[in-house]
Protein backbone atom coordinates (compact mmCIF):
# COMPACT_ATOMS: atom_id res chain seq x y z
CA UNK A 1 0.00 0.00 0.00
CA UNK A 2 2.87 2.38 0.80
CA UNK A 3 4.44 1.76 -2.61
CA UNK A 4 1.14 2.40 -4.38
CA UNK A 5 0.62 5.58 -2.34
CA UNK A 6 4.12 6.77 -3.24
CA UNK A 7 3.62 6.09 -6.95
CA UNK A 8 0.18 7.75 -6.86
CA UNK A 9 1.56 10.88 -5.19
CA UNK A 10 4.43 11.14 -7.64
CA UNK A 11 2.39 10.22 -10.69
CA UNK A 12 5.30 8.14 -12.00
CA UNK A 13 8.08 5.83 -10.88
CA UNK A 14 11.52 5.31 -12.31
CA UNK A 15 13.72 2.47 -11.17
CA UNK A 16 13.44 -1.13 -10.09
CA UNK A 17 9.92 -1.47 -8.67
CA UNK A 18 10.67 -4.90 -7.16
CA UNK A 19 13.72 -3.65 -5.24
CA UNK A 20 11.85 -0.53 -4.14
CA UNK A 21 8.88 -2.61 -2.93
CA UNK A 22 11.18 -4.95 -0.97
CA UNK A 23 12.99 -2.00 0.60
CA UNK A 24 9.73 -0.31 1.63
CA UNK A 25 8.39 -3.58 3.08
CA UNK A 26 11.62 -4.18 5.03
CA UNK A 27 11.61 -0.62 6.38
CA UNK A 28 7.93 -0.86 7.38
CA UNK A 29 8.64 -4.09 9.30
CA UNK A 30 11.70 -2.62 11.04
CA UNK A 31 9.80 0.56 11.96
CA UNK A 32 7.01 -1.54 13.42
CA UNK A 33 9.52 -3.56 15.45
CA UNK A 34 11.11 -0.36 16.76
CA UNK A 35 7.70 1.06 17.71
CA UNK A 36 6.78 -2.18 19.49
CA UNK A 37 9.99 -1.99 21.53
CA UNK A 38 9.02 1.47 22.73
CA UNK A 39 5.70 0.21 24.11
CA UNK A 40 6.47 -1.27 27.53
CA UNK A 41 2.95 -2.17 28.64
CA UNK A 42 -0.59 -2.82 27.46
CA UNK A 43 -3.68 -1.49 29.23
CA UNK A 44 -6.04 -4.40 29.90
CA UNK A 45 -8.68 -2.95 32.17
CA UNK A 46 -8.70 0.46 33.77
CA UNK A 47 -5.34 1.53 35.15
CA UNK A 48 -3.60 -1.86 35.46
CA UNK A 49 -0.61 -2.07 33.09
CA UNK A 50 0.73 -5.51 32.16
CA UNK A 51 4.24 -6.10 30.86
CA UNK A 52 4.53 -7.31 27.28
CA UNK A 53 6.24 -10.63 26.64
CA UNK A 54 9.97 -9.88 26.31
CA UNK A 55 10.78 -12.98 24.25
CA UNK A 56 12.26 -12.21 20.85
CA UNK A 57 9.78 -12.37 18.02
CA UNK A 58 10.48 -14.27 14.79
CA UNK A 59 11.14 -10.90 13.10
CA UNK A 60 13.74 -10.02 15.76
CA UNK A 61 15.45 -13.36 15.21
CA UNK A 62 15.37 -12.90 11.43
CA UNK A 63 16.80 -9.38 11.71
CA UNK A 64 19.64 -10.59 13.96
CA UNK A 65 20.42 -13.45 11.57
CA UNK A 66 20.48 -11.04 8.60
CA UNK A 67 22.91 -8.76 10.43
CA UNK A 68 25.16 -11.68 11.41
CA UNK A 69 25.15 -13.01 7.83
CA UNK A 70 25.97 -9.57 6.44
CA UNK A 71 28.85 -9.09 8.86
CA UNK A 72 30.18 -12.59 8.14
CA UNK A 73 30.01 -11.85 4.40
CA UNK A 74 31.98 -8.64 4.98
CA UNK A 75 34.60 -10.49 7.03
CA UNK A 76 34.91 -13.17 4.36
CA UNK A 77 35.47 -10.51 1.69
CA UNK A 78 38.40 -8.97 3.59
CA UNK A 79 40.79 -11.87 3.44
CA UNK A 80 42.34 -13.78 6.33
CA UNK A 81 44.69 -11.05 7.63
CA UNK A 82 41.97 -8.44 8.13
CA UNK A 83 39.34 -10.95 9.21
CA UNK A 84 41.64 -12.39 11.89
CA UNK A 85 42.67 -8.93 13.07
CA UNK A 86 39.06 -7.76 13.46
CA UNK A 87 38.00 -11.01 15.16
CA UNK A 88 40.95 -10.81 17.57
CA UNK A 89 40.25 -7.19 18.44
CA UNK A 90 36.44 -7.07 18.58
CA UNK A 91 35.39 -10.63 19.39
CA UNK A 92 38.35 -12.21 21.23
CA UNK A 93 39.25 -8.95 23.06
CA UNK A 94 42.96 -9.47 22.53
CA UNK A 95 45.16 -6.54 23.52
CA UNK A 96 46.50 -4.51 20.60
CA UNK A 97 50.07 -5.35 21.62
CA UNK A 98 49.54 -9.07 20.91
CA UNK A 99 47.73 -8.21 17.66
CA UNK A 100 50.71 -6.01 16.73
CA UNK A 101 53.03 -8.97 17.25
CA UNK A 102 50.85 -11.27 15.15
CA UNK A 103 50.77 -8.71 12.33
CA UNK A 104 54.53 -8.17 12.49
CA UNK A 105 54.18 -4.41 12.89
CA UNK A 106 56.99 -2.57 14.65
CA UNK A 107 54.70 -0.05 16.38
CA UNK A 108 51.24 0.02 17.91
CA UNK A 109 50.28 2.88 15.63
CA UNK A 110 51.12 0.64 12.67
CA UNK A 111 48.75 -2.02 13.98
CA UNK A 112 46.03 0.58 14.54
CA UNK A 113 46.59 1.81 10.98
CA UNK A 114 46.17 -1.73 9.61
CA UNK A 115 42.99 -2.08 11.66
CA UNK A 116 41.64 1.21 10.27
CA UNK A 117 42.37 0.05 6.72
CA UNK A 118 40.56 -3.24 7.38
CA UNK A 119 37.57 -1.35 8.79
CA UNK A 120 37.57 0.90 5.73
CA UNK A 121 37.50 -2.18 3.45
CA UNK A 122 34.63 -3.62 5.48
CA UNK A 123 32.80 -0.28 5.31
CA UNK A 124 33.15 -0.15 1.53
CA UNK A 125 31.97 -3.76 1.20
CA UNK A 126 28.92 -3.11 3.40
CA UNK A 127 28.11 0.15 1.60
CA UNK A 128 28.25 -1.62 -1.77
CA UNK A 129 26.19 -4.52 -0.45
CA UNK A 130 23.56 -2.26 1.12
CA UNK A 131 23.47 -0.06 -1.99
CA UNK A 132 21.98 -3.07 -3.80
CA UNK A 133 18.76 -2.39 -1.84
CA UNK A 134 18.71 1.37 -2.24
CA UNK A 135 17.01 3.57 -4.84
CA UNK A 136 20.47 4.25 -6.32
CA UNK A 137 21.07 0.55 -6.84
CA UNK A 138 24.05 -0.30 -8.97
CA UNK A 139 26.23 2.63 -7.87
CA UNK A 140 29.54 1.43 -6.53
CA UNK A 141 31.10 3.31 -3.61
CA UNK A 142 34.51 1.69 -4.15
CA UNK A 143 37.15 3.69 -2.40
CA UNK A 144 34.90 6.63 -1.56
CA UNK A 145 33.61 7.69 1.80
CA UNK A 146 29.94 8.70 2.01
CA UNK A 147 30.94 12.38 2.18
CA UNK A 148 33.00 12.04 -1.01
CA UNK A 149 30.06 10.33 -2.66
CA UNK A 150 27.66 13.10 -1.61
CA UNK A 151 29.97 15.71 -3.14
CA UNK A 152 29.76 13.96 -6.54
CA UNK A 153 25.96 14.22 -6.63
Amino acid sequence: MAVLAHVSRRGEFRGDLGAFTATVARNKCRNRILRQRLITYVELAGESPTLVDTAESPLDLLWEQERRDLLQEALDSLGPRCANLLRDFYINDLPMESIRERLGCSTLSGAYYVRSQCLKKAFIHLKNRLADCSPISGHEFAGESPREYDQHE
